[in-house]
């Protein structure tokens, strides 16, 4: 990660500890990286579904009013697949 940025981050002894404990072949700066990777995916995802509530309010199709609803045609939909192929 040549081209990457060096920050400075206060993280708890026992928490590096575990990291270190685990010995996963990675470094510590892999692990961050991919923990806030991963923490951006979910933030995003959060955003979207906000952004998308009351999308359907208006309009939402009768099949989705409650779950017994949606079970029903869950299962209408599934029937009409062909399984053979």
């Amino acid at each position: 990660m040549a081209n990457g940025v060096l920050i400075h981050v206060r993280v708890p002894a026992e928490v590096l500890t575990e990291i270190d404990d685990l010995g996963v072949g990675t470094t510590r700066g892999a692990v961050v990286t991919e923990a806030l990777r991963e923490y951006l995916h979910r933030r995003k995802q959060l955003q979207a579904v906000r952004t998308g509530t009351g999308l359907l309010a208006n309009d939402t199709p009768p099949h989705w009013r409650n779950a017994e609803d949606v079970d029903a045609w869950v299962r209408s939909v599934r029937a009409g697949w062909d399984r053979s192929e």
